[in-house]
């Protein structure tokens, strides 16, 4: 935890010493509310709520995912909208923000991601992207152009602060705004 902050960044939240941790930081006031772009059924985000996220809102293009997502969050902190995460628009700014295997799926990341950043997030973005090329998106559905979504979070007043390669060597970033 930064004291200077009064910030935490978990991982392994969701079971063992990481999840009572989590609680711990919580029941000390440091709940923190979440936006989960392209949540699909909304498993990540209710983690979140697990481990003591205040508020946590996923949006999600297929109907049948919110569904499913509504249907299992029970009494957990959680709303689930069925939308576009190109067009969306919260209502409100989030601690942090989910965009996790979505940005490469869309037609312009570079612009979704500096949008729901400089409008919505206060502190802090996690990223999952295939394999390959780090925090630059070459896909066809972008018609291949190299979008460095490292270079649009510093733009923004980001720094990366981790990232690594998960089980199935996909990209994981995790980056703070600069204080």
């Amino acid at each position: 935890m930064s004291p200077e902050s009064g910030f935490a960044l978990i991982t392994g939240a969701s079971a063992g010493i990481g999840a009572a941790f989590a609680r711990e930081l919580a029941a000390r006031g440091h709940a923190l509310t979440c936006l989960d772009a392209g949540c699909a059924e909304g498993l990540i985000g209710m983690e979140m709520a697990k481990a003591g996220a205040a508020e946590v809102v996923g949006v999600e293009l297929v109907p049948e995912r919110v569904a499913d997502a509504v249907r299992l969050r029970g009494t957990l902190p959680c709303k689930y909208i069925v939308g576009n995460v190109a067009t969306f628009g919260p209502h409100q700014p989030y601690d942090v923000l989910l965009a996790l295997s979505i940005l490469h799926k869309l037609p312009n990341p570079s612009a979704t991601l500096f949008r729901l950043v400089h409008s919505f997030c206060r502190r802090m973005v996690a990223i999952r992207l295939p394999p390959g090329r780090g925090p630059v998106i070459i896909d066809p559905r972008s018609n291949n152009e190299p979008h460095n979504l490292d270079l649009v979070l510093h733009d923004l007043g980001f720094q990366l602060e981790h990232e690594a390669e998960g089980h199935l060597h996909e990209y994981i970033g995790v980056w703070r705004r600069k204080e």
